[in-house]
C-alpha cells in the first residue's frame, strides 16, 4: 500500500511541477550486470545478477541538468542513503553515459520529511521538498 502512495505523490508532483517535462520512472541503476549477454536463455547466474540493479523512482533528463528523484511518503534515513547510493551509480549506469557531462540534481519528495532526514539531504546537497495532498493525511490517519 506505502509504494502506491509513493507513487500517487510522485505522479501528482509530476503534473503539478514538472507538467511539460518527459518523466521516466522506475529507472535502473549501475552497471549491467551482464556485460557479454549469450543469446538465448539466460542462466540462473544471469537472471539473479540483472535482479541486482537498483531502480530509482524518477529520472528527469534536461539539456543541461539530470534530475534523480527518490519518493516516499515520510522520508527516514534510509530514504536519503538510497538517493546517495543512487548518485553513486549514476557514472556506472550505461544507459544514462550520454549525460555525464550534466549536472546531477538529487531531489528527495516526501510527504513528510523530518528535520533530521532534511539536515541529512542539505548536508548532502540534495535538494528536498515536502509535497502533501490533502489526501495523504487521511491515509495517514488511518494507519
Amino acid at each position: 500500500m506505502t509504494q502506491q502512495i509513493q507513487r500517487r505523490i510522485l505522479n501528482e508532483w509530476l503534473r503539478e511541477r514538472h507538467p511539460l517535462e518527459l518523466a521516466t520512472r522506475d529507472v535502473r541503476l549501475g552497471p549491467s550486470p551482464i556485460p557479454d549477454a549469450k543469446p538465448g536463455e539466460p542462466t540462473i547466474e544471469e537472471k539473479y545478477a540483472k535482479s541486482g540493479r537498483r531502480f530509482i523512482d524518477c529520472v528527469i533528463i534536461r539539456d543541461d541538468e539530470v534530475l534523480f528523484i527518490e519518493a516516499d511518503v515520510v522520508a527516514t534515513p534510509k530514504t536519503v542513503g538510497a538517493l546517495e547510493n543512487y548518485v553513486r551509480l549514476f557514472s556506472q549506469t550505461p544507459e544514462l553515459t550520454k549525460h555525464q557531462g550534466k549536472k546531477l540534481r538529487p531531489i528527495l519528495l516526501a510527504a513528510l520529511i523530518p528535520e533530521d532526514v532534511r539536515a541529512m539531504a542539505k548536508d548532502k546537497g540534495y535538494e528536498y521538498e515536502e509535497f502533501r495532498p490533502a489526501w495523504v493525511d487521511q491515509f495517514v490517519l488511518r494507519r
